[in-house]
């Protein structure tokens, strides 16, 4: 697995580096100090997994996360924070990163969070999303408190919202078009009075739809 590593401390970054570097299957393709290296880097070495620190000079990992998501969105992101933050949370979960955890973490856990990502697993803290759900969720009228039934097709875009993925991965994935994905999320913010991807997000969350 190629990786990149995108952290402005040199120290972390040389350190993050070693370690890696001991497990066989890992190999440092490069190293970035900010956002906008982080971009150019992931361009020049396609790499598989980008391991991206938050918050950067000049570029920071939320923005840089974007953009090598709309380029390639097969490279794996995962964003590493030195403080927990709700609304980071939800900003890399719609820049479309694959994990969000705390830099604190144990080096054996951090090994491991990489090997589920590349599988395909979405790597969350349960502690920072509920956080983040009960203060974001916004305050809604009367009708959104009754129950909102969804067809199963409109549950698995959901669920893939939740995901961090773009709508072209949820048609590949649904082999369906991407105007029917489009539709689908305009019924889904419909039938909730939510009004974008972040609230759906949250709101699947605080409604247990994503068990």
């Amino acid at each position: 697995m190629n990786i990149i590593i995108a952290e402005d401390l040199s120290l972390l970054r040389d350190s993050l580096t070693l370690y890696l570097e001991k497990e066989e299957e890992f190999h440092v393709v490069g190293s970035a100090s900010n956002g906008e290296q982080a971009v150019l880097l992931s361009r020049s070495t396609k790499p598989d997994f980008i391991i991206m620190d938050i918050k950067m000079p000049i570029m920071s990992g939320i923005e840089a996360s974007k953009i090598i998501k709309s380029e390639n969105p097969e490279i794996k992101i995962l964003i590493l924070t030195l403080y927990e933050n709700e609304m980071d949370l939800i900003d890399s979960i719609m820049a479309y990163a694959d994990g969000y955890l705390l830099k604190d973490i144990e080096p054996e856990t951090l090994i491991s969070a990489i090997k589920m990502i590349n599988l395909g697993v979405c790597i969350y803290k349960k502690d920072i999303l509920r956080k983040a759900f009960s203060s974001r969720m916004p305050l809604k009228d009367k009708s959104n408190d009754l129950c909102v039934s969804f067809s199963e097709t409109e549950l698995e875009v959901i669920r893939k919202i939740c995901e961090g993925k773009q709508n072209k991965i949820i048609a590949e994935e649904l082999k369906c078009s991407l105007g029917t994905v489009k539709n689908k999320i305009a019924v889904i913010l419909s039938k909730t009075n939510l009004s974008d991807r972040t609230q759906i997000v949250i709101y699947a969350i605080k409604q247990g739809l994503l068990t």
